[in-house]
């Protein structure tokens, strides 16, 4: 199957249909994919900038340990509600290349995460101020990576609250986009919180 057929089969799948169909079941997914992307970014940045030696007094193996479960759950939440995400308006996403260069970026991280713990986890404990030179490069990469990745999620968010009608449209990033006929029921009827498109204004 062509990946453009593949794509338009997702985006008519009763799943696709059901996460565009209702007035608030996109913008929740929405919420919940940025609250993953915003603990994984969060937790792991944290952890960055301890082993460049900020926050000393914090040990970096306590550290880790404190803050390994938050970006675990944050990947956790972000990627079934990203995929949730992308099979909405799977074919137009998939022409996109911004989102895959933000999957590039999510599979580097991930991956420089994973070489991390498998290089340095167990001389964690002894790094009371200063890591070795490999582990401060990897964690410059890692910050510069995960700062990358959130963007056009920040850019999404800012467009779709740009002009909200309620302040739980605010909340939800509701922007409903009712078909011709607004009573019209199933595919269509309801288009809450597109991904913006290139050369749009989000308006």
């Amino acid at each position: 199957m062509e990946a453009a057929h593949w794509a338009q089969a997702l985006q008519d799948s009763s799943f696709a249909a059901a996460v565009r169909g209702g007035a608030y079941v996109y913008p929740f997914v929405n919420v919940l994919h940025i609250l993953g992307v915003g603990l994984i970014v969060g937790s792991i940045l944290a952890l960055d900038f301890r082993i460049l030696g900020f926050a000393t007094s914090v040990p970096a193996d306590g550290a880790s340990r404190l803050l390994t479960p938050f970006a675990v759950a944050g990947l956790v939440i972000a990627l079934p509600s990203g995929f949730a995400l992308y099979v909405s308006d799977a074919v137009s996403l998939s022409k996109n290349n911004l989102m895959w260069a933000k999957l590039v970026l999510l599979a580097l991280g991930i991956a420089n995460a994973i070489l991390f713990r498998t290089l340095w986890n167990s001389r964690l404990a002894d790094w009371a101020r200063n890591a070795t030179a490999i582990a401060k490069a990897q964690a410059v990469l890692s910050i510069l990576i995960w700062l990358a990745v959130p963007t056009r999620t920040a850019r999404r968010l800012s467009l779709t609250i740009k002009k909200p009608a309620t302040f739980a449209g605010f909340l939800f990033c509701v922007r409903l986009r009712l078909s011709r006929d607004g009573r019209q029921r199933g595919r269509g009827a309801y288009r809450p919180c597109p991904y913006p498109r290139s050369g749009r204004s989000g308006s």
